[in-house]
């Protein structure tokens, strides 16, 4: 009601200044007292420090939503003085009439039941009013004290999530030497295990063999997970930086409205916004990679089932040999050991595949997040960059530039990543084989198509063999002479601005050999149709003395 919020708004201007006052008292202490260097006591198990990561990850993960509230609150803050301001002046408005009105007495020909019943509903509704007025009033007057504190709670917060996030760090740093380490001691426990076993029964030297290629499996399983935390946190950094300019974009679009200079400055940030489709191939890939890890971890928990009891998981193995065969007790005795050596391995790869699986999840979520960023800034860009000019007009600051985007053009750099790129994609794509192939092929046949062209014009005049056909076939001929070279730029470039992962320089080389192939290949079929003695000449009787100047 408006009397709570009147209330609310009045407690506020008491106790938001000692709040606030509190709150940036307690952020100096901490940036006294520094972040925490040590967040795990030593001697923690990988399990105890997997347990405290969780937990820190969840308090993270609060502090975020936290802080979101409190942006989102000083946001919707900074917009209400204005709509306050125009609401009031309604109210003071409708409160006029409301007073005029009650000051008018009653016709004389109306009940006065209706009449006491009418004046107060008008009476109730100017109460209201009044009370509005006043709530809006107290909103108005106590929001740079609420303002404060809001600010003063965000400061706090973010402070708390940047400690939090440090703490985060460290603990995934720690748990991810640990298990580089025991699964590298794994590893060459179980190697070693394997070049013992060369030359012993069959079954011992297989189940060697098997442990050695889990410990090499969990051991590349614990470096790619040490670089995954990394990758999060990138995605999840560029995510809140197109965030943040989205926003500041929408901001000043509403406040200043779309000027020339913004949208230049808005179109280079689109130039430099992420191309969709590589994270929706890094969505696709990491989903098949969640799904091959989950089989793998799956299989791991099956086999840890069989072996909770050793000797029946020997016995299975005893019963895949050849009837008659038999074993003597100390090659059982070195399967016992290798069978515990391979429940020891187990445990740690259904503890590593956890561990992948939660990275992949997490990485997963920050692409979403920075996927769904960029389609919403591209999206709001196409809406207000419609009418908005692509470039400055050519002055002279264009020419003084020409120096730096000759030597960008040729930068070894952004070629070396224009021939690697097309190296990449001939071997994905079966484009630039099919092209080159057209090209060798037509190229070879150059010969047999001008004598072909020429041919054409053999009966031109004849009228018992001239045919319309005739010039038809010359035309085409025509264009498989001017298609080679005009066809393999158009490949080449569609390939290079079709990669996703290749540099912006390898993207605008591509739409320039897009753009500029079509031209070309229609300028070679000029150059071929008004040579002297071709088609223009002979199909169409001009006069060649007047196209040699425009053969070439």
């Amino acid at each position: 009601s408006y009397k709570e919020a009147i209330d609310g708004f009045r407690q506020a201007v008491e106790s938001a200044p000692d709040e606030a006052r509190a709150a940036r008292e307690r952020l100096e202490e901490h940036r006294q007292e520094g972040a925490e260097t040590s967040p795990l006591p030593n001697g923690m198990s990988l399990a105890k420090v997997d347990q405290q990561l969780q937990k820190e990850k969840a308090n993270l993960a609060a502090l975020e939503a936290k802080l979101a509230e409190f942006e989102s609150q000083l946001k919707a803050e900074a917009e209400r003085p204005a709509a306050i301001r125009l609401r009031l002046t309604e109210a003071q408005s409708q409160k006029s009439e409301y007073e005029s009105e009650l000051g008018i007495p009653p016709p004389a020909d109306k009940a006065p039941q209706v009449s006491q019943a009418e004046q107060w509903m008008q009476e109730t509704r100017l109460e209201m009013l009044r009370s509005e007025i006043l709530m809006l009033d107290e909103e108005l007057l106590s929001q740079p004290i609420r303002i404060d504190l809001l600010k003063a709670q965000r400061d706090l917060t973010e402070h708390n999530l940047q400690t939090v996030k440090s703490i985060v760090e460290k603990l995934e740093q720690i748990a991810n030497q640990a298990r580089r380490e025991h699964a590298q001691l794994a590893k060459a426990e179980a190697q070693a295990a394997e070049q013992q076993a060369v030359g012993k029964h069959p079954m011992i030297h297989e189940l060697a063999e098997r442990n050695a290629q889990l410990g090499e499996e969990l051991d590349r399983m614990a470096d790619e997970l040490a670089g995954m935390d990394a990758r999060e946190q990138e995605a999840a950094e560029e995510a809140k930086r197109i965030e943040t300019a989205l926003n500041t974009a929408r901001q000043k679009i509403e406040i200043a409205g779309l000027s020339q200079v913004l949208g230049q400055v808005l179109y280079e940030e689109r130039r430099s916004l992420p191309d969709p489709r590589l994270f929706n191939k890094q969505t696709r890939d990491l989903e098949q990679r969640i799904a091959e890890v989950s089989l793998a971890q799956l299989q791991l928990e099956e086999e840890r089932r069989e072996l909770r009891d050793p000797e029946d998981y020997v016995a299975n193995l005893m019963s895949q040999l050849p009837p008659g065969e038999q074993v003597l007790d100390r090659q059982m005795q070195e399967l016992g050991s290798l069978v515990q050596s391979r429940t020891e391995l187990v445990d740690q790869g259904i503890g590593i595949y956890g561990a992948y699986l939660r990275a992949l999840g997490e990485l997963d979520f920050a692409q979403r997040r920075l996927l769904d960023a960029v389609e919403t800034y591209d999206a709001f860009l196409d809406t207000h960059l419609l009418w908005v000019k692509s470039s400055p007009a050519v002055g002279l600051e264009s020419i003084r530039a020409v120096p730096w985007q000759v030597l960008r053009l040729l930068s070894p750099a952004g070629w070396n990543d224009v021939a690697s790129t097309i190296l990449r994609r001939a071997t994905k794509s079966p484009l630039p084989l099919m092209a080159v192939t057209v090209f060798l092929v037509l190229h070879w046949k150059r010969k047999a198509l001008r004598d072909a062209l020429e041919a054409t014009g053999r009966n031109v005049g004849k009228i018992t063999k001239d045919r319309l056909q005739d010039t038809g076939r010359a035309f085409l001929i025509v264009v498989l002479l001017a298609l080679p070279a005009p066809l393999l730029m158009f490949a080449i470039g569609w390939e290079l601005q079709g990669a996703i992962d290749a540099s912006q320089f390898t993207k605008v080389i591509g739409s320039a050999l897009t753009t500029i192939a079509p031209i070309f290949f229609e300028l070679q079929a000029l150059r071929i149709v008004v040579r002297p003695g071709s088609v223009a000449a002979v199909h169409f009787g001009w006069a060649n003395d007047g196209l040699e100047p425009v053969s070439y």
